[in-house]
């Protein structure tokens, strides 16, 4: 699986300096620091400062977006420790012959390179989106794809958490991670990135649902 790009790298050119502004909840550029500030709320302090710290002017607006990036970005130790993390249980799950043909990948903020730094203090985590397609189960109940990925999950970890409605859960030290067990979409949608994921119902019975996280990331 190959790393997504980073924050920084995200937040540089002009596309990306629109989508920091975005991200930090910033509706309208202006040279007021309390209106910025106001509608700051999401910013941790570091990135407050840096906003304060740089000048209103054309000549050093990269230096504020370099320290944006900065200060919202998860340390590369972090990301190293994600990495490491998420290769190892797709390996897992890609030798698991009980699963067929499978394709782990990422989805969510850490497929698209826009991982931030939880807002809320130390205490907070950050979580790791993984989907684990399963080739061969295109026509297979909901339940079962669900339960397999869950039996092989337990086999690579036996602290993996109770079921969720669509992910099964596991705890690291800065990080959680949701594995979406889930098999291709050939009933709703023509696009072959397209997949069937599944749904547990309160009632205990799973339904399907529809998603494709390949097609949004090569959107986006």
């Amino acid at each position: 699986m190959k790393r997504p790009p980073s924050v920084t790298a995200m937040l540089t050119g002009r596309a990306g300096k629109m989508w920091t502004f975005a991200t930090c909840g910033i509706a309208e550029w202006t040279s007021s620091r309390r209106l910025i500030a106001s509608r700051s709320k999401a910013l941790t302090s570091s990135c407050v400062r840096a906003i304060s710290e740089a000048a209103m002017t054309s000549h050093n607006l990269d230096i504020l977006y370099s320290k944006l990036a900065e200060s919202i970005s998860i340390t590369d130790a972090m990301a190293d420790a994600a990495e490491r993390s998420y290769k190892s249980v797709g390996r897992h799950l890609d030798d698991d012959t009980s699963l067929g043909e499978t394709d782990v990948y990422t989805q969510g903020s850490f497929a698209l390179g826009t991982v931030i730094r939880p807002i809320s203090g130390e205490d907070e985590d950050y979580d790791i989106d993984l989907v684990c397609e399963m080739e061969d189960a295109a026509s297979a109940p909901a339940s079962h794809i669900k339960k397999a990925v869950g039996k092989s999950l337990r086999g690579y970890r036996k602290d993996t958490e109770d079921e969720g409605k669509r992910c099964w859960t596991f705890q690291y030290d800065k990080f959680h991670m949701d594995v979406l067990p889930c098999s291709p979409d050939i009933t709703h949608c023509s696009d072959d990135t397209a997949i069937r994921l599944t749904h547990k119902n309160p009632d205990g019975s799973y339904s399907n649902r529809y998603s494709n996280p390949k097609g949004y990331r090569d959107w986006f």
